[in-house]
């Protein structure tokens, strides 16, 4: 029986409509494999310090501020961080991934203190609506404290120190006076309301209140303290809220040690400038928080600048000190830091120590109480001269300040508890760093140097850290000065000028 074969043939439109399907699969493959960037944008995070909504040239960017990107659908589609090198500080660059050709960016990550500046031609808000390829995408954040008005005579406020008792009630000690040395000098308190201070803090106006300066007491031998209980004159800090200055809070352990008239002598105080009372004062950037340092025990403290209440913060870094002892001072604040600076004071070290002599500044977080030492330096580097005159003589002979200079010495020396004896050299038991006029022929003898450190100040341009040095021998005589009773300066005449 014969059977026939039969061939099964697909119709040619068939055939077409598969490799169709086929090619159409492969594009599904590739397409869902591949991730294309859908766009991206460019700008800077800077710091508006005017607040005027436009980037001038002086105004730096603003490093590790995060950029996000959302799409339509609202999820992340690209991240990016203002860059923090030097060279193109605040700058960024985002992409994206996906389909969104429009995108939500939102700025975030804004240090403590700062907040977001002024909406204008040069800065948007936080949050901003870009289309893929827009640049000159800006974010301008701002730090109130960071201005102050654009006048040329802007007020500043500063300390000054009456001999003696505080009570004449016409001499004053706070004053204020327009910033380019113009116009009247104001008196802000009287030697009877505040006595001698140091440290002090502006509190800025806050809708109807008024701003508000505060002042801490301050050790200075020839210059009592302010006018209130006995006990408390060394730690004691002042506000004008009602605008007299009034006690306002009291800072513990502050030292008891009684200024000893008659004046200028003042005997049993010598050494007690930068050992107790209150060093450096500085408030918060919102203005809630005052932050002083204890020169008696050391520690920080905090103090709510509304209702006075304060806090022991303690001993922020205390380094080890070689032949000394770590003395804060200093404070800053800066992006919700409180910096603290000190240095290793030498003072258990002999006379002419100054290798042991060093400089610190530590960070403290008061949210975490972290500490971290962002600074240190060595204090014997060479300081020139505190005075050129032929007339300064160690063990008799002219000394030199620089090289073939004549003159007394201004580099810093271990802190001392007794009158220095500059006359005599570091071997013969002084100082070495020269009084004017030979103390063995008297002749015109009014001036020496004997410098000890102190940080005394940390503030802040932009990121820039500036720390000031203040001589602690500034503290510890006076004018027409005799001296101190006890140990020192044998030789010193009856009265120097």
């Amino acid at each position: 029986m014969h059977r026939s074969k039969s061939k099964s043939k697909r119709h040619p439109k068939v055939a077409f409509w598969l490799v169709v399907l086929s090619v159409t699969l492969m594009l599904v493959v590739s397409v869902t494999g591949i991730a294309y960037a859908a766009g991206s944008a460019t700008g800077i995070v800077f710091r508006d310090y005017n607040a005027n909504g436009t980037r001038e040239a002086t105004e730096p960017g603003v490093g590790g501020i995060t950029v996000t990107a959302y799409g339509a659908a609202g999820t992340v589609v690209g991240t990016a961080v203002s860059s923090s090198v030097p060279a193109t500080l605040g700058t960024y660059t985002i992409n994206w991934t996906g389909t969104d050709t429009r995108v939500r960016l939102e700025f975030t990550g804004l240090a403590a203190g700062d907040e977001q500046g002024a909406f204008g031609a040069g800065s948007g808000t936080s949050v901003q609506f870009v289309n893929a390829g827009a640049t000159n995408v800006n974010y301008g954040i701002n730090r109130p404290s960071d201005y102050c008005l654009a006048s040329p005579n802007l007020q500043l406020i500063t300390t000054c120190y009456q001999l003696g008792a505080q009570t004449t009630g016409t001499d004053h000690s706070i004053v204020s006076h327009n910033y380019d040395g113009s116009g009247a000098i104001n008196t802000e308190a009287l030697d009877t309301e505040v006595g001698t201070v140091w440290g002090l803090a502006y509190k800025r106006p806050a809708g109807v209140a008024a701003g508000v300066i505060y002042a801490s007491a301050f050790a200075k031998r020839q210059a009592e303290y302010g006018p209130v209980a006995a006990g408390n004159r060394s730690g004691q800090i002042y506000s004008n809220v009602s605008g007299t200055f009034t006690p306002f809070a009291v800072i513990p352990n502050a030292g008891a040690t009684a200024h000893t008239p008659p004046y200028p002598q003042d005997a049993n105080f010598f050494d007690v400038p930068g050992k107790q009372s209150l060093g450096d004062m500085d408030i918060s950037a919102d203005g809630a928080t005052l932050f002083v340092v204890n020169l008696n025990d050391r520690q920080l403290y905090s103090v709510d600048s509304t209702s006075g209440a304060v806090q022991a913060r303690g001993i922020i870094g205390n380094p080890p000190c070689v032949g000394g002892v770590y003395r804060p001072f200093g404070l800053g604040i800066h992006e919700g830091l409180v910096y603290v600076g000190g240095v290793c004071s030498g003072e258990n070290s002999p006379l002419g120590t100054t290798s042991v002599l060093q400089a610190y500044v530590f960070s403290y977080n008061p949210t975490s109480n972290a500490v971290a030492q962002v600074l240190t330096f060595p204090l014997n580097y060479p300081r020139g001269c505190a005075d050129l005159d032929p007339l300064y003589f160690v063990d008799g002979a002219p000394i030199n300040c620089r090289t073939g200079i004549l003159g007394s010495q201004a580099d810093w020396q271990p802190w001392t508890a007794d009158w220095p004896s500059p006359d005599l050299s570091v071997a013969n038991g002084g100082s070495g760093t020269g009084f004017e006029g030979d103390p063995n022929t008297l002749v015109d003898p009014n001036f020496f140097a004997y410098a000890q450190p102190i940080l005394a100040g940390i503030e802040f341009v932009g990121d820039d850290m500036v720390v000031s040095l203040r001589d602690r021998m500034g503290d510890q005589i006076g004018y027409e000065d005799i001296g101190p009773d006890g140990p020192g300066f044998t030789t010193f005449p009856d009265r120097l000028v």
